[in-house]
């Protein structure tokens, strides 16, 4: 082992260049590969003990106990004002609190999707977005079916005749009276 007053002894390893690889013509590449890295000298460890007292490494402990719970509330700082910003930025724009809308896409016989904003929305998919975007939806299904109408040459009250009867529940009265599929008396509608 080494003692304080000796130091230990550190020669830089001297590396040879290979020379550049040559192609099939015997010129060297434009773009060489590069060369496999040689096996490392082993290190030379050098006992703490030699070099630094007791009272050194306990204050280097000491010294990145500090710096490491000084990085951990410095991360957790950053972690919480990203939350408070988002917060704060999510009550000031209108959009992120406007009211969700629940609905099935309803589009023409032509139309199969839209898209709004860069997103598809499919005919006959359930979707719940903000009400801003449902109002465009919906005057976009408007528009799709009065399309279709005039295209079919139907009037505006065979439509709306047409949209009642899907809305109604489908009832059947049998040979003796019975009514089946009928809605009971608290879901009929109040007139």
């Amino acid at each position: 082992m080494n003692t304080e007053d000796e130091m230990p002894d550190f020669e830089p390893e001297m590396v040879e260049e290979a020379p550049a690889p040559k192609n099939k013509g015997g010129r060297p590449r434009k773009n060489p590969l590069p060369a496999e890295p040689k096996a490392a000298a082993p290190v030379k460890t050098i006992e703490v003990s030699a070099l630094l007292s007791e009272q050194e490494i306990e204050d280097l402990r000491k010294e990145a106990e500090l710096e490491a719970l000084e990085d951990a509330k410095k991360s957790k700082k950053a972690e919480i004002k990203k939350q408070f910003f988002k917060d704060a930025k999510q009550r000031l724009d209108p959009k992120t609190n406007e009211e969700r809308v629940d609905f099935i896409l309803d589009l023409a016989e032509y139309a199969d999707r839209v898209m709004l904003d860069g997103k598809l929305y499919f005919h006959g998919r359930r979707y719940t977005v903000a009400r801003s975007v449902f109002d465009v939806l919906a005057e976009t299904m408007s528009r799709t079916h009065e399309h279709q109408r005039v295209i079919d040459g139907k009037s505006l009250k065979e439509r709306q005749r047409q949209m009642f009867h899907e809305t109604l529940p489908k009832t059947h009265i049998g040979a003796t009276g019975e009514v089946s599929h009928a809605p009971i008396r608290n879901q009929m509608p109040a007139r």
